[in-house]
């Protein structure tokens, strides 16, 4: 943290308004990280494909890396 490089008490610096809204609501989180199995003999997920939501089915993101995990014996991303 660099909270030490910033004085509080001063207003009057770019950024500041982005500091303390970071202070009272948190970082909002602009990657999130899942586990995504894909049923047994299904094709391995791959880089790009699609990420449904289930059961509405509405597209919710991409699967950014994919592989076969011969440990849980699927796909996974």
């Amino acid at each position: 943290r660099l909270t030490w490089c910033v004085d509080r008490e001063n207003d009057k610096f770019i950024g500041h308004d982005a500091l303390v809204r970071i202070r009272t609501q948190g970082v909002r989180p602009r990657r999130q990280r899942q586990c995504l199995l894909a049923e047994p003999n299904a094709p391995p997920l791959r880089e790009g494909q699609p990420v449904y939501e289930v059961p509405e089915g509405r597209t919710i993101g991409v699967v950014s890396s994919g592989a076969y995990s011969p440990h849980l014996r699927r796909s996974i991303a």
